[in-house]
């Protein structure tokens, strides 16, 4: 049984890191709020991950989700802490959108400024325009941004 919790809470932590990964990449390769994904796992905030901070990490995510504390996940748990994480993580997004801290968005703190940069990157010729061969070379960079890197 422990195995299969074992199995359970490994490959659960997958599919979130994965999720995020997925949610926060941008056209063209890196990620959106990497910084923070970065922050968050950097613990002693030297610059650097090491294999020591992903392990503290995985443990802190597993301690948040175990409600009961009796070091296992039950399916529910599993569920409520996503559920959770994912709530706590729209939060810490509004939160670094509401740049004047008023707890609600401008236009300006809405747009976060990615509108420029997103046609800027799309508009491969800088003719002002975004034909649909940019559209298409931008879709190829996409996936590019996800291979592994030699």
């Amino acid at each position: 049984m422990k195995k299969r919790t074992l199995a359970a809470v490994l490959a659960s932590t997958m599919l979130i890191a994965t999720g995020s990964y997925v949610a926060l990449a941008k056209p063209g390769g890196g990620f959106r709020g990497g910084e923070m994904m970065f922050d968050r796992f950097d613990a002693n905030q030297d610059g650097t991950i090491t294999q020591e901070e992903v392990e503290q990490a995985k443990a802190d995510q597993f301690a948040t989700m175990d409600a009961d504390g009796d070091g296992e996940l039950t399916q529910i748990e599993i569920e409520e802490g996503r559920q959770k994480l994912k709530e706590e993580r729209k939060a810490e997004r509004f939160s670094r959108l509401d740049k004047n801290g008023n707890g609600a968005l401008s236009l300006d703190e809405f747009d976060m400024g990615r509108s420029g940069d997103l046609f800027e990157r799309f508009d491969d010729n800088k003719d002002g325009a975004i034909s649909k061969d940019e559209v298409e070379d931008m879709k190829g960079r996409f996936r590019k941004g996800f291979r592994k890197r030699d």
